[in-house]
């Protein structure tokens, strides 16, 4: 996990969080869209016959808490500051859930 650190802050901020192909990225920013600071998680891909392509949906849930935690606990927000959270994905990375939280889908 790569991490980067800003400046402690009691000001607005908010959560940005995107699965990408390559990891899970999270950030906490300011409304004039300062860096205050921000996680990645590296996932790994499987590949497929073809050209299909497989992520472990466990995996991207275990690198979004990891970071986030990190980023509640590393001292750089006021975790009650917190505004808002941005959630933006790959391509199919919408996941059904069943009633207990598990994935319902490969």
């Amino acid at each position: 996990m790569s991490v980067t650190f800003g400046r402690v802050t009691s000001g607005d901020w908010y959560l940005g969080i995107d699965l990408g192909t390559g990891g899970v990225k999270v950030a906490a920013v300011t409304r004039d869209g300062s860096v205050l600071a921000s996680r990645f998680a590296s996932i790994d891909t499987e590949r497929l016959p073809a050209v299909a392509r497989c992520q472990d949906i466990a995996t991207w849930w275990d690198g979004t808490h990891t970071c986030v935690r990190s980023i509640a606990g590393s001292g750089s927000v006021d975790t009650t500051a917190c505004r808002g959270v941005g959630i933006t994905g790959q391509f199919g990375s919408t996941i059904p859930v069943a009633s207990s939280g598990h994935a319902v889908g490969p």
